[in-house]
């Protein structure tokens, strides 16, 4: 067998064995937190908001952007001497530009995190999160398996090959 496709070959498996790895690895990771996020139940009190979701009044004091994401800084009332950023996406520009610094929203958050400002759910909020789900996960496993199929019998045709020239 060529070198090249031996070493084809073995390098479609490896990529394909990383990819299957990585979206798997994606789907976990945004499934848990999605997960999570909406098995979260909302804070009964301001002292504790580690593992809840905090809903409460926000004022709005800066509008800023940063390498195209759009940021909405805000304060709590009920959260003194802290401020939020919350993210918004480019195809988020529309609401971002009806928002007015000083004013005030209802706003939540979560690990941190502001998830959803006057009703609109930010990037940082996880069913935003681009889960491909496990119909990606099953294609590039396959596909990856079908590399490794072919691979075997181009292995296997290349030793019959050798083993008929060795024959006298």
């Amino acid at each position: 067998m060529p070198a090249f496709v031996f070493a084809t070959a073995v390098a479609a498996l490896v990529l394909g064995l990383a990819i299957t790895a990585f979206m798997a690895y994606i789907y976990v990771s945004y499934s848990g937190q999605t997960s999570a996020y909406d098995s979260a139940a909302v804070c009964a009190s301001t002292r504790a908001i580690a593992n809840c979701r905090f809903e409460g009044t926000a004022a709005l004091v800066a509008k800023r952007t940063d390498n195209g994401d759009l940021l909405v800084d805000v304060v709590f009332a009920d959260l003194p001497g802290k401020t939020y950023t919350a993210y918004f996406t480019s195809k988020d520009s529309s609401f971002w530009q009806t928002l007015r610094q000083g004013s005030s929203a209802q706003a939540e958050l979560w690990q941190g995190n502001v998830t959803r400002l006057a009703g609109a759910k930010t990037s940082t909020n996880p069913d935003e999160l681009p889960n491909t789900g496990l119909l990606a996960v099953a294609v590039f496993g396959t596909a990856t398996l079908a590399v490794l199929v072919v691979f075997i019998w181009l292995l296997w045709l290349n030793r019959r090959a050798a083993a008929a020239k060795a024959t006298p």
